[in-house]
């Protein structure tokens, strides 16, 4: 059955879409970024087998940012404290005390925000493929000038230059879909909107406020951000966990999806079977001995 669309309302006003799916600690999956509706993943195969399995034992709960899938609005508001009012409004309709948070490519800004803002709140934070600094995603204004460019030149090539870059060789089914979205709802202005909020942000002084136990998994192929920008998170956050897995895709439900439910199980506590661990005599950090499980992945 399709999960069942509902709406929240910002304290400025704007319809928020979320759905929900399965029973139990509610785990808030966030946007990857503006521009995919969260809703459009269900109708892949993929897709559907990515939530159901994250919903098990637990309330898995999706939102649209403003301006973007269902909820309202054509906006070009992207700046981080919008963002935030966004998960804050799903957050207050559902009456939520505690939760699991996972910050997900660029909607990791804000998770690290909220975390840090609202210790008592998040239970656990998972950032995947993310940075605490904008500019770790687009890589500047020169950057984010030619692909506005474009943008406004032409919009097919740029639309499957984003989903080519953003899924990797691995996600070509996800990249077909996303450059239909983006052809059909992102514009030129709002593309550039995005780029310039996301340049702007820097939740770095959040980091050594997080309470919440964290663990970082990244791609050690994924280049937009790269992979230091996942070491630099896991040192700042205070006790954080580091995870680095084989492949470039920018989608946890894209690639090797066993290794990234295997180490959102065990860091949950809900692994059937957690392999032993030693020290790391250079970094003394506990690393998984290789196993069945997690021949493919470790922590550093």
């Amino acid at each position: 059955m399709e999960p069942r669309i509902q709406y929240a309302k910002t304290n400025d006003g704007v319809d928020i879409a979320y759905w929900t799916l399965g029973s139990g600690i509610p785990f808030i999956l966030m946007p990857s970024s503006m521009l995919s509706p969260s809703i459009r993943h269900w109708a892949t195969e993929r897709g559907r087998r990515w939530f159901t399995r994250l919903a098990q034992n637990r309330m898995l709960i999706r939102y649209d940012n403003r301006g973007c899938g269902h909820s309202s609005g054509d906006l070009v508001d992207y700046l981080l404290g919008s963002r935030l009012r966004d998960l804050s409004a799903v957050i207050e309709r559902l009456d939520l005390d505690k939760f699991v948070l996972f910050g997900y490519w660029l909607s990791g800004l804000e998770a690290i925000a909220y975390a840090a803002e609202h210790p008592d709140r998040v239970s656990n934070l998972i950032l995947w493929c993310t940075s605490a600094l904008g500019t770790d995603f687009y890589r500047g204004e020169d950057v984010d000038r030619a692909l506005s460019e474009v943008a406004a030149r032409d919009p097919q090539f740029f639309a499957e230059m984003m989903a080519q870059s953003a899924w990797g060789w691995s996600g070509s089914e996800e990249a077909r879909a996303s450059t239909a979205d983006i052809m059909e709802r992102v514009r030129a202005k709002t593309y550039e909107a995005l780029m310039h909020a996301t340049l702007e942000d820097d939740v770095r002084e959040h980091l050594a406020k997080v309470r919440a136990p964290t663990l970082v998994l990244h791609r050690r192929e994924r280049r937009f951000p790269p992979e230091q920008a996942a070491r630099a998170l896991a040192t700042s956050i205070p006790g954080a966990q580091l995870v680095i897995l084989e492949g470039d895709s920018v989608g946890p439900y894209a690639g090797d999806v066993d290794s990234v439910l295997a180490a959102i199980g065990e860091f949950l506590g809900d692994a059937k079977a957690a392999p032993p661990q030693v020290q790391d005599s250079a970094s003394n950090v506990p690393r998984r001995q290789p196993s069945t499980l997690s021949q493919s992945w470790k922590i550093f």
